[in-house]
C-alpha cells in the first residue's frame, strides 16, 4: 500500500489487509476489534493491543487519521 500524504510504501500482511478493507468504512476501534476476534479466532481484548500498533503505526506514517 502507498501512502497519498508521504509517498511511502507500507507492506501489508493478511491481517494488516484485512484491517484495511476494514477501515475503508469508518468505525469506531471496539466493532474492529469484534470483526477480527470472529474472522481470526481470538478474542477482542486479545487482538487490541496489535490492532492498536498498526492503526498508530498508519497514522504516524500518514496513511490515516484516527478520529476520538
Amino acid at each position: 500500500m502507498m501512502s497519498a500524504e508521504s509517498g511511502v510504501y507500507i507492506g501489508l500482511n493478511d491481517v494488516g489487509a484485512f484491517i484495511w478493507d476494514l477501515i475503508e468504512t469508518p468505525r469506531d476501534l471496539e466493532q474492529i476489534y469484534a470483526i477480527i476476534s470472529t474472522e481470526f479466532e481470538t478474542t477482542a481484548d486479545g487482538c487490541r493491543p496489535e490492532v492498536d500498533m498498526f492503526l498508530a503505526e498508519l497514522e504516524t506514517r500518514g496513511a490515516i487519521s484516527l478520529a476520538p
